[in-house]
């Protein structure tokens, strides 16, 4: 199996995890928190630019916001 794929599932078991505890909302499957985030995360470079409106840090702001929003109960 892929480094990238054992890095996905591992992410997917952690949110499976805590949803199974209570630390995460059940109403969005861990499947599409995942494929949600990791597919923003592996396309910043079609539409990410340098010189454009936000800095890397906000954009990664925005989306860990984003994840978290998915996540929280």
């Amino acid at each position: 199996m892929r480094s990238a794929r054992r890095y996905h599932e591992r992410f997917r078991a952690l949110i499976e995890e805590g949803q199974r505890t209570g630390v995460f909302t059940k109403e969005t499957p861990a499947d599409l928190v995942v494929d949600y985030h990791f597919g923003s995360i592996h396309h910043l470079s079609t539409w990410y630019r340098p010189d454009g409106p936000l800095s890397p840090q906000e954009v990664a702001d925005h989306l860990a916001d984003l994840l978290l929003r998915a996540l929280r109960p």
